[in-house]
């Protein structure tokens, strides 16, 4: 796009063209040719390119609109902007057409750019009406002479352009050409009736008033813009104003509207701002994960799968929530991994015959049941590794089939999720690999809790409330004030438990185990406490129970002490299975009564896991066939069903077993078992009872003091290495390294401690 200046030295060469049109015939006839010179600048403001440019030139009787009285096409050659124009030089101008016009506007069109704005044309334009005085066939026929003396001066011949404001007509034209003057023309005598264009040269001005608008084709830049621009255009703006008391605006909608809420209205603020506004260390958002079962054996090729669950507990509504597995087989091609939620109904015990087309459509009774599917038998879930799947789902490992973001994400996901482990696959029949582990995690808004990420300082009280809360892997470390029991408890992520260092020295205060109060109060000493395994007001009523929490680490609770006169195991064998005997003067008395916790107690203490140690000793001393060597016997991570009215299974677990002298020394240490020594649970009346034969060259020992760092048995029994709570004859024995100690007819008594392991 382009602009021109205005035409310069028009006047002159118009003012050429008009003297000569008024000569005589004898000379030359007037030019039919005009030439018209200006400037071509860019929409930018300068000059436009170097080059050749197609121009239209046309003149017309209006300002705008109507035809134009001369028209015509012209090449230009322009230079730094300038170019020149000799109108008439093709199409030729018609003075009959240009007699008409009042006043002439000339147009200029560049190329097939739109017309520019048409420019008044003056008096040396209108000299082309001179043609007319061809008609005057003379040459000098009207001399000097005729003209009067005195009749062209100022007062007879009027000539209106050269008039002054004062009035008085004609005058010294070269005069005003002499015109060097700072204020001796009023501003009240400019005035211009067209535009004025400067050629590129700057205007500058202290001040500059417009009545009218102000256009510019290129850049408006100043310091400062006074107005209230309430007229602008092309603005988008935005609508309305806050009108109720108290409200600010807080942002604009997609149609310009204000948002307006309440000043520090807490209404206003976004659910989870408080972390915001905080400085980040307050938060109500959480992440929650709850653990499943951990290293669940794989069944191989049996469409009966493994079963894992996790109850998910009613913590809220989930942001997000993503599902972590991670587990071994020899080949996950062969796998399909199902996700059943709660909203599922649980599949009947016959799976085998009622799951068919897995691993995308499970269907039971041919109704298709609500799942995902995590993994497809079709390929090892890691092309590196067909071993291994350790994945977290639907982000970043997308579900096969479902979706669980969709059906959850602003729902409460409380229930019982279900995952369903099937291996198509071929290798021993038995089992192939392992569910090592597996979680749900959400992540949640609350409206019941907070969360302080920083160190919380009182400068009053802090009261802890009676919380009804279910205690659970959620809740587990929270803290409240019992006012049944009065005093303080602590989730461990099971049940409440009592705190302080007071912990079990009531029975509103109970401890969960011996070896609860001892992680939880490192310096418990030996003694009574009371119990309650399975959490207070459940099903286990709290109990009274000695606890020994110096040897072995501590943490041992005193189930079982015989002494075979007592007929305690005829009491026992009669189904009489509950707590026997006075636990106050029990447990360090020789021979007297024996005494007995219940099974339901020490199963109880136990746990759910049937996972637990055992420890031997005796009160007093079969002085027959030792002299002084108290020793105690450990023996750990045996793992079956406890019971003392039958004989207890042999451990599912490997099972260590050492024998400590009372003075701290480790005097042996060997592998029990069934198949290992000593070997367990197949003999004797009731409890573990565990037996093996050594001689004196065998590597296990200990036998007669080879194996044995320290032999003080009066006798060498070298055939015996015997462990029995009970055995047919209901005596109880320890024949480790402190030689035959059994209690039938002798000054001792055998005990019993169980501990749970950790």
């Amino acid at each position: 796009m382009f602009k021109t200046t205005a035409l310069r030295r028009m006047c002159a060469i118009g003012a050429a063209l008009a003297a000569a049109m008024v000569v005589s015939p004898a000379q030359a006839a007037v030019p039919g040719t005009m030439l018209l010179e200006g400037v071509l600048l860019s929409s930018g403001g300068g000059p436009a390119a170097d080059g050749k440019y197609s121009v239209t030139v046309g003149l017309y009787g209006a300002k705008t609109g109507g035809s134009a009285l001369h028209s015509a096409k012209h090449s230009i050659d322009l230079k730094a902007g300038r170019f020149s124009i000799v109108l008439g030089s093709g199409t030729k101008l018609d003075p009959a057409k240009l007699k008409g016009a009042a006043q002439l506007w000339m147009g200029l069109k560049v190329g097939t750019d739109p017309e520019l704005p048409r420019s008044a044309m003056h008096s040396v334009m209108f000299a082309q009406r001179a043609q007319v005085a061809n008609g005057v066939e003379c040459s000098g026929c009207i001399s000097g002479g005729a003209v009067a003396k005195g009749s062209l001066g100022p007062a007879s011949v009027n000539f209106a352009y050269a008039a002054a404001a004062d009035g008085i007509k004609g005058g010294d034209a070269k005069v005003a050409r002499a015109l060097k003057c700072t204020g001796c023309v009023s501003v009240a005598h400019l005035k211009f009736d067209k535009d004025v264009d400067l050629q590129g040269r700057a205007l500058k001005a202290g001040k500059i008033t417009a009545s009218g608008d102000v256009v510019a084709g290129g850049i408006i830049a100043g310091k400062q813009f006074v107005g209230d621009g309430s007229k602008l255009t092309g603005i988008k703006t935005p609508a309305g104003s806050c009108t109720k008391a108290g409200e600010v605006v807080k942002g604009i909608n997609a149609d310009g509207s204000l948002k307006c809420v309440q000043a520090m209205d807490p209404k206003a603020l976004p659910a989870d701002g408080i972390d915001e506004i905080s400085n980040g260390l307050i938060a109500n958002q959480f992440v929650d994960e709850i653990q499943g079962a951990k290293a669940m054996k794989l069944r191989d090729n049996n469409p009966e799968g493994t079963y894992a669950t996790i109850n998910f507990p009613d913590i809220g509504v989930a942001q997000d929530i993503s599902v972590n597995l991670n587990l071994t087989n020899s080949d996950t091609s062969q796998l399909s991994i199902f996700l059943f939620p709660p909203n599922a109904p649980v599949l009947p015990s016959k799976k085998s015959t009622l799951l068919t087309n897995y691993p995308v459509d499970p269907r039971v009774d041919g109704k298709k049941y609500p799942h995902y599917v995590l993994h497809a038998k079709k390929k090892a879930f890691d092309p590196k590794d067909k071993t291994k799947l350790v994945a977290t789902f639907p982000k970043p490992h997308a579900t096969v089939a479902g979706d669980i973001h969709k059906d959850w994400i602003g729902k409460n996901i409380k229930g019982e999720w279900r995952l369903f482990i099937v291996d198509s696959g071929y290798k021993t029949n038995q089992t192939d690999g392992q569910l090592n582990s597996w979680s749900i995690k959400i992540q949640t808004l609350s409206n019941k809790k907070v969360q302080v990420n920083g160190r919380l300082i009182s400068h009053g009280d802090i009261k802890f409330g009676n919380s009804k809360l279910a205690c659970n892997a959620v809740s587990k470390g929270s803290i409240r004030w019992n006012v049944t029991s009065n005093h303080f408890e602590g989730c461990d992520g099971t049940s409440w438990q009592g705190l302080s260092s007071a912990l079990g020295t009531t029975k509103k205060n109970p401890g969960k185990t011996c070896w609860d109060i001892k992680k939880r109060n490192p310096a418990a000493t030996d003694g009574y406490y009371w119990l309650d395994p399975d959490g207070v007001g459940k099903g286990i009523e709290t109990f009274f129970a000695y606890c020994d929490q110096t040897r072995d680490g501590g943490g041992w609770m005193l189930g079982i002490k015989t002494w075979y006169r007592d007929h305690f195991f005829s009491w026992i064998g009669g189904g009489r299975a509950g707590q026997w005997g006075d636990i106050r003067t029990a447990p360090f008395s020789v021979k007297d009564y024996s005494f007995k916790m219940s099974d339901t107690q020490i199963k109880a203490l136990i746990g759910a896991k049937k996972n637990f140690d055992v420890l031997w000793d005796q009160a007093g001393l079969n002085s027959s066939y030792t002299y002084r060597n108290f020793e105690y016997i450990v023996m750990r991570n045996y793992t079956a069903d406890w019971r003392f009215t039958g004989k207890v299974a042999a451990s599912s677990t490997p099972v260590t077993v050492e024998s400590w002298h009372y003075d701290g020394t480790l005097l042996w240490q060997g592998k029990g078992g069934t198949n290992s020594e000593p070997k367990c649970g197949h003999v004797g009346g009731w409890g573990i009872n565990c037996y093996g034969t050594k001689t004196q060259n065998s590597s296990h020992g200990p036998d007669g003091g080879k194996r044995c760092k320290r032999w003080e048995s009066r006798k060498n029994w070298t055939g015996h290495m015997h462990l029995y709570m009970s055995n047919t004859n209901t005596d109880s024995y320890i024949y480790m390294c402190n030689g035959a100690q059994h209690s039938s007819g002798h000054h001792l008594a055998h005990r019993y401690w169980f501990r749970e392991r950790n």
